[in-house]
């Protein structure tokens, strides 16, 4: 009879353990990345190379250039970047991609964010005041087409579209059926 009631407490004490655990690994900005120095080679999405220091979480790689950020700040980067993502997925209602690579530099090749493949590239201004969601939007859900995602972006991050850009693109774009269809709604 003791034996029953032990075995039977150390189960209970075994699951609700598990479930702890399992609970607390579902939030996954709650999960420390490890960051090690790394070296960026050169390649079709970034014609630079450089030392960064590198870390990975639930399918997110974050990539900080190296000596950009002090060590304390490195994790709340990341916890930055896990939270937009987070938001996305869940505002969208969506599974959650593969993998992306988010890299933070001190300024990008092409003068500001962008993405290229599932690799985001952005300086670490552009992260503070979040014009980088407009790669990580494209990146994430591969998408091609500007008014989308400036409408996920509005959506996700309560921000109105920028009308004029959106015009400037589909006005100024050399595919004659794009602008046929945009001229349509102008």
């Amino acid at each position: 009879m003791n034996k029953t009631i032990s075995m039977l407490l150390v189960l209970i004490v075994i699951f609700s353990g598990c479930t702890h655990i399992i609970e607390n690994s579902t939030n996954s900005t709650d999960i420390p990345v490890i960051f090690e120095e790394m070296t960026f080679r050169r390649n079709d999405d970034y014609g630079r190379t450089f030392k960064m220091m590198y870390g990975e979480s639930n399918g997110i790689s974050i990539g900080l250039l190296k000596d950009l950020y002090e060590k304390e700040e490195m994790q709340t980067t990341a916890n930055l970047i896990k939270e937009d993502i987070k938001l996305l997925v869940s505002t969208l209602d969506i599974d959650e991609a593969e993998e992306i690579k988010i890299y933070v530099l001190e300024k990008t090749i092409a003068g500001g964010s962008y993405s290229k493949n599932n690799n985001v590239f952005c300086s670490k201004e552009d992260l503070i005041n979040g014009n980088y969601r407009l790669s990580l939007i494209q990146s994430y859900l591969n998408l091609s087409e500007p008014w989308m995602m400036y409408g996920i972006h509005g959506k996700v991050f309560e921000k109105d579209a920028d009308n004029v850009k959106l015009n400037d693109f589909y006005t100024n774009n050399d595919d004659k059926h794009t602008r046929i269809i945009w001229c349509t709604f102008l």
